[in-house]
């Protein structure tokens, strides 16, 4: 415990130019500023808003509208408790879901009219949407504040109220979200893009021939959903045509939490000619401006088509502002094409597994356990 706690501790870090701070005052004021960057409001702008929603249709007929916004009950209430995990880390109220579900026929009664009062009146004490933020080391050498990852922990009446609304969403995702996007829709797999980026690189890597090169740009946005701008979900919410009081509810429960920092998605696209490339990328840039989206041009990378003319690629990497590479390396954490060598496509994950193992402690499996269970697993 304590060889952890050493290993764990933060004692210096490094900010965006390079100067190292290792006084404590210093520290807090680093980390604090940067999360101020994440979740404070980017004001977006709103005549980009309505260039970028000019063409999207209302999808939530009325009678979604009137499935949406019926009254909430208290067996609503109680599925959703129902369906948390017993054992989630607390928040600030310091309570797990597993107090409330065994000890319901006590706390029931109260914990129901809170909710309710909250999801059918619009009332909710600001306390209950108070979030503490505790920050997770991604790596073994922690060097900046983007070497940790934060996760965040609600009070329980607060999720409850969250995953009522989600419960009602969940069987209109399909009709309202596009097709093009898989993840969080019942019925659709995230894996099927990944497939189809594996396709398109396969093309894209063995297309020798032919007069039209072919280039791939992959996209990292910068903590894509911290950075959405409130004004631009409330905008998009209201053109897919949903009712003022749902809205109201969404932007209640995303834009009124207060963060307590605890002390200790890419996209891909696709272009074939100069002309679209250019102007693609006015488009990323009004994306920005309207919803607050920051594309992170460090992780963005661009590959380019064997029988791509030789000038060409340079003269668009510089159009684009990102670096040239000869093939994709990840998408979604999974090789984005698989070579003759399946070995060296798949050694990483063997790796991975093996990292894990050897922080194991001997007292819960030997050496030799060790190498049977991965043998068994690969």
């Amino acid at each position: 415990a304590f060889e952890r706690f050493h290993r764990k501790t933060v004692r210096s870090l490094k900010d965006d130019e390079g100067w190292v701070h290792e006084a404590e005052g210093e520290i807090q004021t680093l980390i604090i500023s940067y999360f101020i960057d994440i979740f404070q409001s980017s004001r977006p702008d709103i005549h980009a808003i309505d260039e970028c929603l000019a063409t999207l249709v209302p999808r939530v007929s009325d009678d979604m509208n009137a499935m949406l916004t019926r009254p909430f009950s208290p067996e609503e209430v109680k599925q959703a408790l129902n369906q948390m995990h017993p054992l989630k880390s607390s928040g600030p109220d310091g309570m797990s879901p597993i107090f409330f579900q065994k000890f319901w026929h006590i706390v029931g009664s109260d914990t129901a009219s809170c909710v309710l009062c909250f999801l059918n009146e619009g009332v909710l004490d600001p306390a209950l949407n108070h979030t503490h933020i505790v920050l997770l080391p991604k790596c073994a050498c922690l060097e900046r504040v983007t070497d940790f990852r934060p996760i965040s922990f609600c009070n329980v009446v607060h999720k409850i109220a969250s995953k009522a609304i989600a419960n009602r969403l969940k069987p209109l995702l399909g009709s309202i979200i596009s097709e093009s996007q898989f993840a969080f829709v019942p019925g659709r797999l995230t894996t099927d893009n990944v497939l189809v980026a594996h396709e398109l690189n396969f093309y894209l890597t063995h297309n020798y021939w032919g007069s039209s090169g072919h280039i791939s740009l992959k996209l990292d946005i910068n903590k894509a959903y911290d950075h959405v701008g409130w004004i631009f979900l409330e905008r998009v919410l209201v053109r897919l045509g949903s009712h003022a009081t749902f809205v109201k509810l969404i932007m209640h429960c995303v834009s009124s939490a207060f963060f307590i920092l605890v002390e200790w998605r890419h996209l891909v696209v696709y272009f074939s000619r100069r002309s679209g490339l250019e102007i693609s990328k006015a488009v990323l840039q009004t994306l920005e401006e309207a919803s607050g989206f920051k594309m992170n041009i460090g992780k963005s990378v661009v590959v380019f088509s064997k029988n791509t003319l030789a000038h060409v690629p340079s003269e668009l990497a510089m159009i684009l502002g990102v670096p040239m590479v000869p093939k994709h390396d990840k998408y979604l954490e999974l090789p984005s094409i698989v070579e003759q060598s399946k070995r060296t496509v798949f050694d990483s994950i063997k790796d991975r597994i093996w990292r894990k193992m050897q922080c194991w402690s001997t007292k819960k499996l030997s050496q030799a356990g060790r190498m049977v269970m991965i043998k068994s697993v690969l």
